[in-house]
């Protein structure tokens, strides 16, 4: 899934870190825990700078739609394989 109203960057960015199990901050202050399985960003975070990332969601029908804040969705099993195979430092492309 992707950004809502075009709200996913586009271009090159690099890793930040990675995180598993994380917590959910959200742009208005919502804190919510990682075991809390109203957590929408599933098992792994891949932080790509300014907030966004690559996620996985506890909602699997809006991967393929345009629903989230700007951070790409993905299945559970297609984050984990992106999570294990990047490492920090890191290139990744985000186009149309």
């Amino acid at each position: 899934g992707i950004g809502k109203d075009g709200s996913t960057p586009i271009g090159t960015f690099t890793v930040q870190n990675k995180l598993k199990d994380p917590v959910y901050y959200g742009p208005d202050g919502l804190v919510i825990q990682n075991d809390d399985p109203e957590n929408p960003l599933g098992e792994y975070w891949v932080d790509i700078g300014d907030s966004y990332g690559l996620h996985g969601t506890i909602d699997p029908d809006s991967i393929g739609k345009a629903e989230s804040k700007g951070c790409i969705r993905m299945r559970a099993a297609d984050i984990e394989e992106v999570y294990n195979f990047l490492v920090d430092g890191s290139e990744v492309t985000i186009h149309r």
